[in-house]
C-alpha cells in the first residue's frame, strides 16, 4: 500500500501500484514491471505520473511523484478521505483528478490515526503490581472501565475480598488494596493517553508542511508549546 505524492500534496492512494513505460515502437505508454518503469497510473487509472528517480518519458509532460509506502491504518484512513472528496473532471484530452489531499485532509487523517492508536493503548490495558510481587496484566476495554466502577463501589462499600479476572484469567479474589492499586493505575493510563493525544492533535493542527504532518508518530515528544498545563504536569511528574 502505497501513498503518491506530487511536491507536498497526496495526489491518491494505491493498494498495488501499476506500473508503466513509453513503448518506443508503438510510441504509446504500456503497463510494465517495476525494474522497467518510467511512470504509474493513478489510482482511478486515467493519469499517468512520471516517477521521480525513473527515465523521463518522452513527449508529455507529466507530473514528476513519489509513491511511498504506508501501513495499512493510514491507507484505510486516507482512502475514505479521497473517496469522500474526490471530484473528476475532464480537462482537454485527459482527465485529471480535482480536489488533491489538501493540507487539512493530511492533518485529519493523520489525526483519525493518532486517536485509533490512542484508543487501541488504552484498550490494551496496564501492567499492575499486587502486593504478591508479582505482575498482573488488565485489559481496558469499555466493559471493563464500567467493571472498574462498579469494583470502587464495592471498596467504599467495606468489601475486604472482590472477585475479578486478569486478562485471559479465571475469576478470583482480590484484597481491597490490590483492587485500589488497579483502578490507581488504570485511571493514570487512561488519564494519560486522553491528555497526550489531546496536545498532540493541537501539534498537528498547527503544522504547515504535509511532510512534517506524515513524520508525526504516536509517543513522540510534542514541542512544549503545544502541550497542555496538565500534560507538562504529568510529564514533570515522571523526570
Amino acid at each position: 500500500m502505497y501513498k503518491i505524492l506530487i511536491g507536498d500534496t497526496i495526489a491518491g492512494v494505491i493498494d498495488v501500484p501499476v506500473f508503466v513505460r513509453y513503448q518506443l515502437r508503438n510510441k504509446k505508454v504500456v503497463v510494465c514491471s517495476k525494474e522497467q518503469a518510467q511512470g504509474i497510473l493513478s489510482p482511478d487509472g486515467t493519469t499517468v505520473f512520471q516517477m521521480e528517480g525513473m527515465d523521463v518519458i518522452p513527449g508529455t509532460k507529466y507530473e514528476v511523484a513519489t509513491i511511498i509506502p504506508i501501513a495499512e491504518d493510514e491507507y484505510q484512513t486516507l482512502l475514505k478521505i479521497f473517496q469522500e472528496n474526490e471530484s473528476i473532471t475532464p480537462e482537454g484530452d485527459r482527465i485529471d483528478v480535482v480536489g488533491k489531499a489538501t493540507l487539512k485532509l493530511v492533518r485529519d487523517a493523520k489525526i483519525a490515526q493518532m486517536s485509533d492508536i490512542c484508543s487501541k493503548t488504552i484498550v490494551d490495558g496496564v501492567d499492575v503490581i499486587f502486593a504478591d510481587g508479582k505482575t498482573h496484566h488488565f485489559d481496558l476495554t469499555i466493559e471493563d472501565q464500567l467493571n472498574l466502577i462498579t469494583l470502587k463501589e464495592m471498596i467504599s462499600m467495606g468489601c475486604n475480598e472482590i472477585p475479578y479476572h486478569e486478562k485471559g484469567g479465571l475469576c478470583k479474589m482480590y484484597s481491597a488494596s490490590d483492587i485500589a492499586t488497579l483502578i490507581d493505575v488504570a485511571s493514570k493510563h487512561k488519564t494519560y493517553h486522553l491528555t497526550y493525544f489531546n496536545s498532540l492533535k493541537n501539534y498537528i493542527m498547527n503544522i504547515g508542511e504535509v511532510t512534517a504532518v506524515d513524520s508525526v508518530r504516536y509517543g513522540m515528544s510534542i514541542p512544549e508549546e503545544y502541550c497542555s498545563d496538565i500534560l507538562l504536569e504529568m510529564l514533570r511528574g515522571d523526570e
